[in-house]
């Protein structure tokens, strides 16, 4: 659990380097004068310069440099410089360029970070451990136009039951190949004369990662006449998310006229396709969607990418078998395109009105620091359960965070002096938590919500959580052409109320067209164990009562009489009720008589006293209510 992403190191440089020239540890060349530190790995042993032990072959410098990975330290055991001081890739100088000499194989890992917790890992492993020097290549084609100021170097990214040595030298940069596709998101049907079978795939996370083939078509009498399509083996032994990447769609931007992904697959078990696309910066939007023809014919899954409208990505992953599998499982899959949003004139209003709401991309973000002020700290995209936020009922719970003491506890010593207030250095865990967190569940709507207003608002319907914790709830805009700094530099994140109702609107001069929007809650203190979990509490907020809806649009309905002894009457204003559900402040859903018809009734009769939640789903989205039994 302990995946150490972003350091905050505070390191001040008089160097400007340029990637023009290798980073070769020569004296007097570029490397062996900058500040170098080591983090993650154990008693952190400095980075040497040392005389190249093997001058034959590939490398015949003079000077390299040597990382000592200790047995004690973790997997991602780094070395940082800022003295790379601060550059933007482009065409001229995204490929990237180490040669390393080592005794075992592993992953290498090159990262690059930069302003506002902006970053970028490639890992690659080596194959050479005779000796001989070996060079690997990692290709950050995907972050051009972004600009960074950091260099981290993860030379022997893997556990490790003994110390391990590696030298590595001649850090480069170098130009894009000039062969590279021209692709304009044109459908990819693998045909001869299309795209996609000279495209390259990807195979990760598939046990031995067998190759993405293209073979004919073998079922051409249905929905697919296509010639050529591709053929994925989704191993037994390879992980749920099994996947084939590639980055030659080149970098584009979703709109009204492209956000409709389509993807015909041709499978034998019914299982969730994933679409993911990654942009620079990190950003990336994952799709799932079921088939459920398994007879060997085609299907047409649609994958509607409408909310990342004005958002650039240049990666695409597919997950042709989204499952846990017992045997190896082929997929065949084709015509990947690109299509229009269907005409909808419904969502012009000049207001949002968003509340919590469980249908939608619930993100999460943690940032960790050391209340000590000691510079181990980090910052990441974590998902959202995994912060601890989670939904019941149709409300958000939100915790503090469990998992990283728990992943502690069954870790090493290192994990446990980390994350716990261990007294000797980790040999025990400690009782408590011992870094500070800012877990921070959030959604992005979308280009959308650019030029109009917004509200954000919900109610506290429990508050039962430690004054050692802060909670907050807000609006943010970031602006991808600042590093992504909030335009609002914080002044939209305010403290939840200990109850009651909450709202923040931003207006729409505020959020103009480029802006990424984003609005959530914050929970701020110590990792937690989770034997205090009942004592810590929790925060329950339910949606507000006035909204709203799935699609942005605003549902008017009204319950009456609201309390109530008998019965509601639930009423709505140009839109028809298709059903109705009712839950208990506990998440569990109450079974009563519900007629739907010109009056819908809900009978309360059986109810005991208190407070329930209606959700309603109406043919213009869903909306819930708070309902009072008397």
């Amino acid at each position: 659990m302990k995946k150490i992403t972003l350091l905050i190191l505070l390191i001040t440089t008089s160097f400007a380097y340029s990637q023009n020239g290798p980073v070769d540890f020569e004296s007097g060349g570029i490397g062996d004068s900058w500040t170098w530190t080591v983090d993650q790995n154990d008693s952190n042993p400095a980075l040497e310069i040392v005389d190249n032990p093997n001058t034959t072959g590939a490398n015949s410098s003079a000077k390299v440099a040597k990382f000592t990975a200790k047995t004690g330290g973790n997997d991602w055991a780094l070395v940082i410089s800022d003295d790379i001081g601060s550059f933007t890739f482009d065409e001229t100088n995204s490929i990237v360029k180490l040669m390393v000499r080592k005794d075992v194989a592993s992953d290498v890992g090159v990262k690059f970070e930069g302003a506002n917790g902006v970053f970028k890992e490639i890992k690659v492993a080596n194959s050479v451990v005779n000796g001989d020097w070996e060079e690997l290549t990692f290709d950050f084609k995907t972050e051009i136009g972004i600009t960074y100021n950091k260099l981290v170097l993860i030379p022997d990214f893997a556990s490790r039951s003994q110390d391990n040595i590696v030298y590595f030298d001649n850090l480069t940069f170098s130009a894009q190949p000039t062969d590279t596709v021209n692709y304009n998101l044109e459908p990819i049907d693998f045909e001869d004369d299309g795209f996609g079978a000279n495209f390259s795939w990807t195979v990760d996370q598939n046990d031995s990662n067998p190759a993405l083939e293209v073979i004919d078509n073998s079922v051409t009498g249905g929905i697919n006449a296509s010639a050529k399509v591709a053929k994925f083996t989704a191993k037994a032994a390879g992980n749920a998310w099994a996947l084939v990447i590639t980055d030659d769609i080149g970098s584009f931007t979703f709109d009204e006229t492209n956000s409709i992904v389509k993807l015909m697959v041709r499978k034998n078990v019914a299982t969730d396709v994933g679409i993911k696309f990654e942009g620079p910066g990190s950003i990336f939007k994952e799709i799932k969607a079921a088939n459920s023809v398994v007879n060997g014919d085609w299907e047409e899954l649609t994958f509607d990418f409408k909310s990342e409208i004005g958002k650039t990505f240049n990666l695409l992953v597919v997950i042709p078998d989204f499952a846990e599998r017992s045997q190896d499982n082929v997929v065949y899959f084709d015509n990947l395109t690109f299509n229009a949003q269907p005409d909808d004139n419904s969502g012009n209003d000049s207001t949002n009105l968003v509340t919590v709401d469980e249908t939608k991309e619930w993100k999460g973000y943690m940032a960790v620091t050391n209340p000590s002020g000691a510079n181990d700290g980090f910052a990441d995209f974590w998902e959202f359960d995994k912060l601890k936020s989670s939904f019941n009922a149709g409300n958000i719970v939100l915790q503090p965070n469990f998992s990283t003491y728990t992943a502690a506890l069954a870790g090493g010593d290192a994990d446990r002096a980390y994350w716990t207030n261990s007294s000797d250095a980790g040999a025990t865990a400690g009782p408590l938590g011992a870094k500070m967190m800012q877990a921070t569940s959030f959604v992005e709507p979308g280009a959308t919500f650019n030029g109009k207003d917004l509200t954000f608002q919900g109610t506290i319907s429990a508050n039962t959580l430690s004054s050692d914790y802060t909670a907050k709830f807000f609006i943010k805009a970031l602006d991808p052409n600042n590093g992504y700094s909030d335009v609002f530099n914080g002044e939209k994140i305010m403290d939840l109320p200990a109850s009651g109702d909450f709202s923040i609107s931003a207006t729409a001069a505020e959020l103009t067209a480029g802006l990424i929007i984003q609005y959530g809650f914050e929970i701020i203190g110590l990792n937690a164990n989770p034997d205090d979990e009942s004592a810590i509490g929790s925060i329950i907020i339910e949606p507000n009562a006035t909204l709203s809806t799935t699609d942005n649009f605003k549902v008017s309905v009204t319950a009456f009489p609201n309390p109530t002894k008998t019965s509601w009457i639930i009423n709505t204003q140009d839109a028809e009720i298709s059903s109705i559900e009712v839950f208990n402040l506990l998440g569990k859903k109450v079974y009563l008589p519900i007629t739907i018809n010109a009056q819908t009734v809900i009978q309360a009769t059986d109810l005991s006293t208190g407070v329930y939640l209606a959700k309603i789903n109406t043919t213009k989205g869903q909306t819930t209510v708070k309902l009072i039994k008397e």
